[in-house]
């Protein structure tokens, strides 16, 4: 185990898709997965999944 918390693929490709095909901000985002799904995540993680991932929804 790398973290503390990890974050599945499945998870990550949802904030990513979100963010950047959906155009939703990354607060909104946040508030998406920590509220609909009740999903503890920071902002700053999700920033991290995107800029880890910018090619990864056009594969």
């Amino acid at each position: 185990m790398k973290a503390a918390v990890q974050y599945g693929e499945n998870l990550q490709a949802l904030a990513v898709v979100l963010n950047t095909v959906g155009a939703v901000s990354v607060k909104r985002t946040h508030e998406i997965l920590s509220g609909v799904f009740n999903i503890p995540i920071a902002t700053g993680t999700i920033s991290s999944m995107v800029k880890r991932y910018p090619d990864f929804i056009f594969e």
